[in-house]
């Protein structure tokens, strides 16, 4: 039998690897194996199946409590994973994984898609060339109302509502945390104001608005706005430096510069296709595991997302929703 590739998890995202995998690698066959019989009592058993099997790798697009665990049984039998995100829903799992992965430099990585937008490669490279010269301050934002994002689930049964499943905005919005931290280098928090509104009636945070630091020289402030409220979607980042500011849109795909002397669009595609970025980030995996390569720099920058959040949650408050006029009309 030719080599498997195995997937953890039936839900969309799963689903979604499960179909790119197929187009990519029609060579391998791809299993998809359910997240529910990977976890708690089973797992030995489950897990121990998909090690029998020897895949080339597996990806593991379960809840994110079980995400440390699964990764660990396959790394410790020497099977290259990647990761959906976030690492773990646990910090100590979370820094304890990096360092086992560090004992058994097998294959491994974080599936941080946004990182292989050609947007957001074009932004890298305008910042590597200082084309806003010194940054003094960077805006981060995406608000997209929870209940419009799975048609066919009932948001209050998605994995992001349940804080038993690793639910939350600042887990299921920390692509914003990668790629802030991809871009501008290891980040601290100053303050976090974390709250359950109640508009959604949730377990788990619905909003987050945070003030981080960055640690370069000269070093600037950064806030970042993540919620599951906004009825009309908004994805965003604004840098602002001594040349003039850098206006990422996520949405519209366009990355605009602006200076005193106009406007200039840097990249703009209105046509591109959001699962390529899922394809380019299993070509990259698939580079890595063709290679026996154990590069650890996804899996650390993903502790360093892990650690943050964890910092966040230590703020978290619970909010009274307050009707307003526009209530009683």
């Amino acid at each position: 039998m030719t080599t498997p590739v195995v997937v953890i998890g039936a839900g969309s995202i799963g689903q979604r690897h499960r179909q790119n995998l197929e187009q990519l690698f029609p060579a391998h066959p791809v299993l998809l194996y359910s997240a529910r019989a990977c976890q708690g009592a089973q797992l030995s058993d489950s897990m121990q199946a998909i090690v029998d099997l020897q895949p080339l790798f597996v990806v593991i697009a379960s809840p994110a409590t079980n995400h440390a665990a699964q990764a660990h049984f396959l790394l410790q039998n020497n099977i290259a994973v990647l990761i959906e995100k976030p690492l773990s829903a646990d910090l100590v799992q979370a820094e304890a994984l990096l360092q086992f992965a560090r004992q058994q430099q097998v294959p491994v990585a974080v599936a941080y898609c946004l990182r292989f937008l050609p947007a957001a490669q074009r932004v890298k490279t305008l910042l590597t060339e200082h084309a806003v010269g010194d940054i003094y301050t960077v805006q981060s934002h995406v608000g997209q109302y929870l209940p419009a994002w799975r048609a066919n689930t009932p948001y209050q049964q998605s994995v992001s509502a349940k804080q038993a499943l690793g639910g939350g905005a600042l887990n299921e919005l920390s692509h914003e945390l990668d790629y802030l931290h991809w871009l501008f280098g290891p980040l601290k928090l100053v303050h976090a104001h974390v709250a359950q509104t109640g508009l959604l009636q949730l377990d788990v945070e619905d909003h987050a608005l945070l003030l981080l630091h960055s640690q370069q020289q000269p070093a600037f402030p950064l806030t970042v706005q993540l919620d599951f409220l906004q009825p009309a979607a908004r994805r965003a980042c604004i840098i602002l430096g001594t040349k003039g500011r850098l206006e990422w849109d996520l949405i519209a795909n366009t990355v605009l510069l602006i200076t005193s002397q106009g406007q200039q669009v840097i990249y703009r595609d209105d046509d591109y296709p959001r699962n390529q970025m899922y394809l380019s980030m299993l070509e990259s995996f698939y580079a890595m595991v063709i290679s026996h390569k154990y590069d650890e720099q996804s899996l650390s920058d993903a502790v360093a997302t892990v650690q943050l959040i964890h910092q966040c949650k230590q703020h978290i408050c619970q909010q009274d929703h307050v009707p307003d006029d526009r209530d009683a009309q």
